[in-house]
């Protein structure tokens, strides 16, 4: 009887360690998805210190930006509950390129997001940009909103030159729906 409580308990502990494990992706487009769903997971629930930990470290070059930028994105959380701002859906499609950039992979997933204002709704249709640094399966991940430029993308990709083909993004009021 002990010798099979000391046997299941052996396997729920194997069990729930395998379920803490990161998940190996077979593909770069299914690490980048992954990191992609947890952005979207992230920015329905104004989960700040979840963006955070997703965003690229090379955002932040200059001491003390990156503080200020999660207290200006703490700032758009407190502004979003005071106006009852909330997303009724994040939707990131499969991807749309994938692209070998120096020692990076980058991986550009369209996403259509619809936030209730106000107003109405706001219907965004943007992508999303996956990084990993080749070998890794840590992903990074950010909005490409505003990134369609090189310059802009040279310094969040080291290396970056030319390639990636990131939409540009639209936003539109929908009322009455």
């Amino acid at each position: 009887m002990i010798r099979g409580i000391r046997s299941i308990s052996m396997m729920l502990l194997a069990a729930g360690t395998m379920a803490l494990s990161p998940v190996q992706a077979a593909t770069p487009e299914e690490g980048a998805a992954e990191a992609a769903q947890a952005w979207a997971r992230a920015i329905t629930a104004h989960d700040v210190d979840a963006q955070m930990k997703l965003l690229p470290a090379t955002m932040y070059t200059k001491p003390g930006e990156r503080e200020r930028n999660r207290a200006q994105r703490l700032h758009e959380k407190e502004l979003a509950i005071v106006n009852k701002q909330k997303y009724l859906s994040f939707d990131v499609r499969a991807a749309s390129q994938t692209l070998k950039i120096n020692k990076f992979t980058a991986v550009v997933m369209p996403y259509r997001s619809i936030l209730v204002v106000a107003e109405g709704k706001i219907q965004t249709d943007s992508a999303l940009i996956a990084i990993a640094e080749e070998g890794s399966n840590q992903w990074s991940v950010f909005d490409g909103t505003g990134y369609g430029n090189v310059r802009s993308l040279r310094m969040l990709i080291p290396g970056y030159t030319t390639g990636l083909n990131v939409p540009q993004a639209v936003s539109k009021l929908i009322t009455g729906e």
